[in-house]
């Protein structure tokens, strides 16, 4: 397990949470599709913390990445008022951007990326966790991966950007049977979520 733990939660610190994870994903060999997917769910849920869990003010954050199965768990901590995302209702992505709701988006396209989400609030935190299964990429012998965190950030926030205005999730973003999946026995916080029509899984 490895956990980052911040005094503060406040924006500038979403480099460093993303270079924590990203650097995580690199030792656990995981795909740049399924990294991306992490990164966008992890940027999305840190900075609900930031804007929500303590506002006006500021307060500590943990996060903490444990290998489970083929996959991985992050969960998010915080002493913020209690909130459970996933009593949130689904926005309806069917309707048009001038009659959809304001806000809940971002969870939605969280839950429909992760394989799994759970939510408990513990003494007085907030205890959030997502669920990613992948396949570990495959690495010739001596093959070493270079971890260049900045690389694909252009791209990720110009995604970002695309799928918000779209007021849609993009297919890439949607967890779906395909090379980066793999059956493997799934922890418990990985089954929370139904299955989707279509999926195999």
């Amino acid at each position: 397990m490895a956990e980052l733990r911040l005094e503060e939660a406040r924006m500038d610190r979403l480099d460093d949470v993303l270079l924590f994870v990203d650097g995580m994903l690199e030792t656990l060999d995981c795909p740049m599709k399924t990294q991306m997917q992490l990164d966008i769910a992890v940027e999305e849920l840190y900075v609900n913390i930031v804007r929500y869990a303590y506002a006006p003010g500021t307060g500590p954050a943990v996060l903490r990445m444990d290998p489970e199965a083929g996959g991985v768990a992050i969960t998010f901590i915080d002493r913020g008022a209690p909130y459970d995302p996933l009593k949130k209702p689904d926005p309806d992505i069917t309707l048009s951007t001038e009659k959809r709701q304001i806000g809940g988006l971002g969870i939605y396209m969280v839950k429909q990326s992760m394989d799994g989400m759970t939510y408990r609030r513990e003494g007085d935190s907030n205890v959030l966790t997502i669920c990613k299964r992948f396949r570990r990429t495959l690495r010739l012998h001596g093959e070493r991966k270079l971890f260049q965190p900045g690389k694909t950030k252009t791209a990720k926030m110009k995604q970002r950007i695309a799928f918000h205005a779209m007021g849609q999730v993009p297919n890439q973003y949607t967890a779906s049977p395909d090379a980066d999946s793999e059956a493997h026995s799934i922890p418990v916080a990985m089954q929370k979520l139904p299955k989707r029509k279509g999926s195999s899984q």
